[in-house]
């Protein structure tokens, strides 16, 4: 399916943590879904400040793991719609050759 939604990311750091010699606390991911059908942009604020030492991988285990949720989420739908499609044309299926069979045995 051809989208015209573009997703990207970007994380930078900021001009006051250069200046200060500190690590940039925040993360971004993206993703776009093979099919063109989910585009998703995850930002994580890490907490700022001198205390806290870890906030920048914080941010970064946060995003990582709703990217890894949500693209386990997209995976199984698609799944679910394969399966549904898959039953529904066996049915078609079932019932076309059930109607053979009963066209085709009444003069038996």
């Amino acid at each position: 399916m051809s989208n015209s939604i573009i997703v990207f990311n970007a994380t930078k750091r900021g001009a006051s943590h250069v200046k200060k010699g500190t690590v940039c606390q925040d993360y971004s991911l993206s993703y776009n879904s093979p099919d063109g059908n989910v585009q998703v942009a995850i930002v994580c604020d890490g907490h700022g400040g001198d205390t806290y030492v870890r906030s920048d991988v914080g941010s970064r285990l946060a995003a990582e793991i709703a990217l890894a949720n949500i693209q386990g989420f997209d995976r199984e739908q698609r799944q679910a719609v394969r399966r549904r499609r898959y039953r529904h044309r066996r049915n078609i299926r079932c019932r076309r050759m059930g109607h053979w069979i009963l066209v085709n045995s009444n003069g038996l």
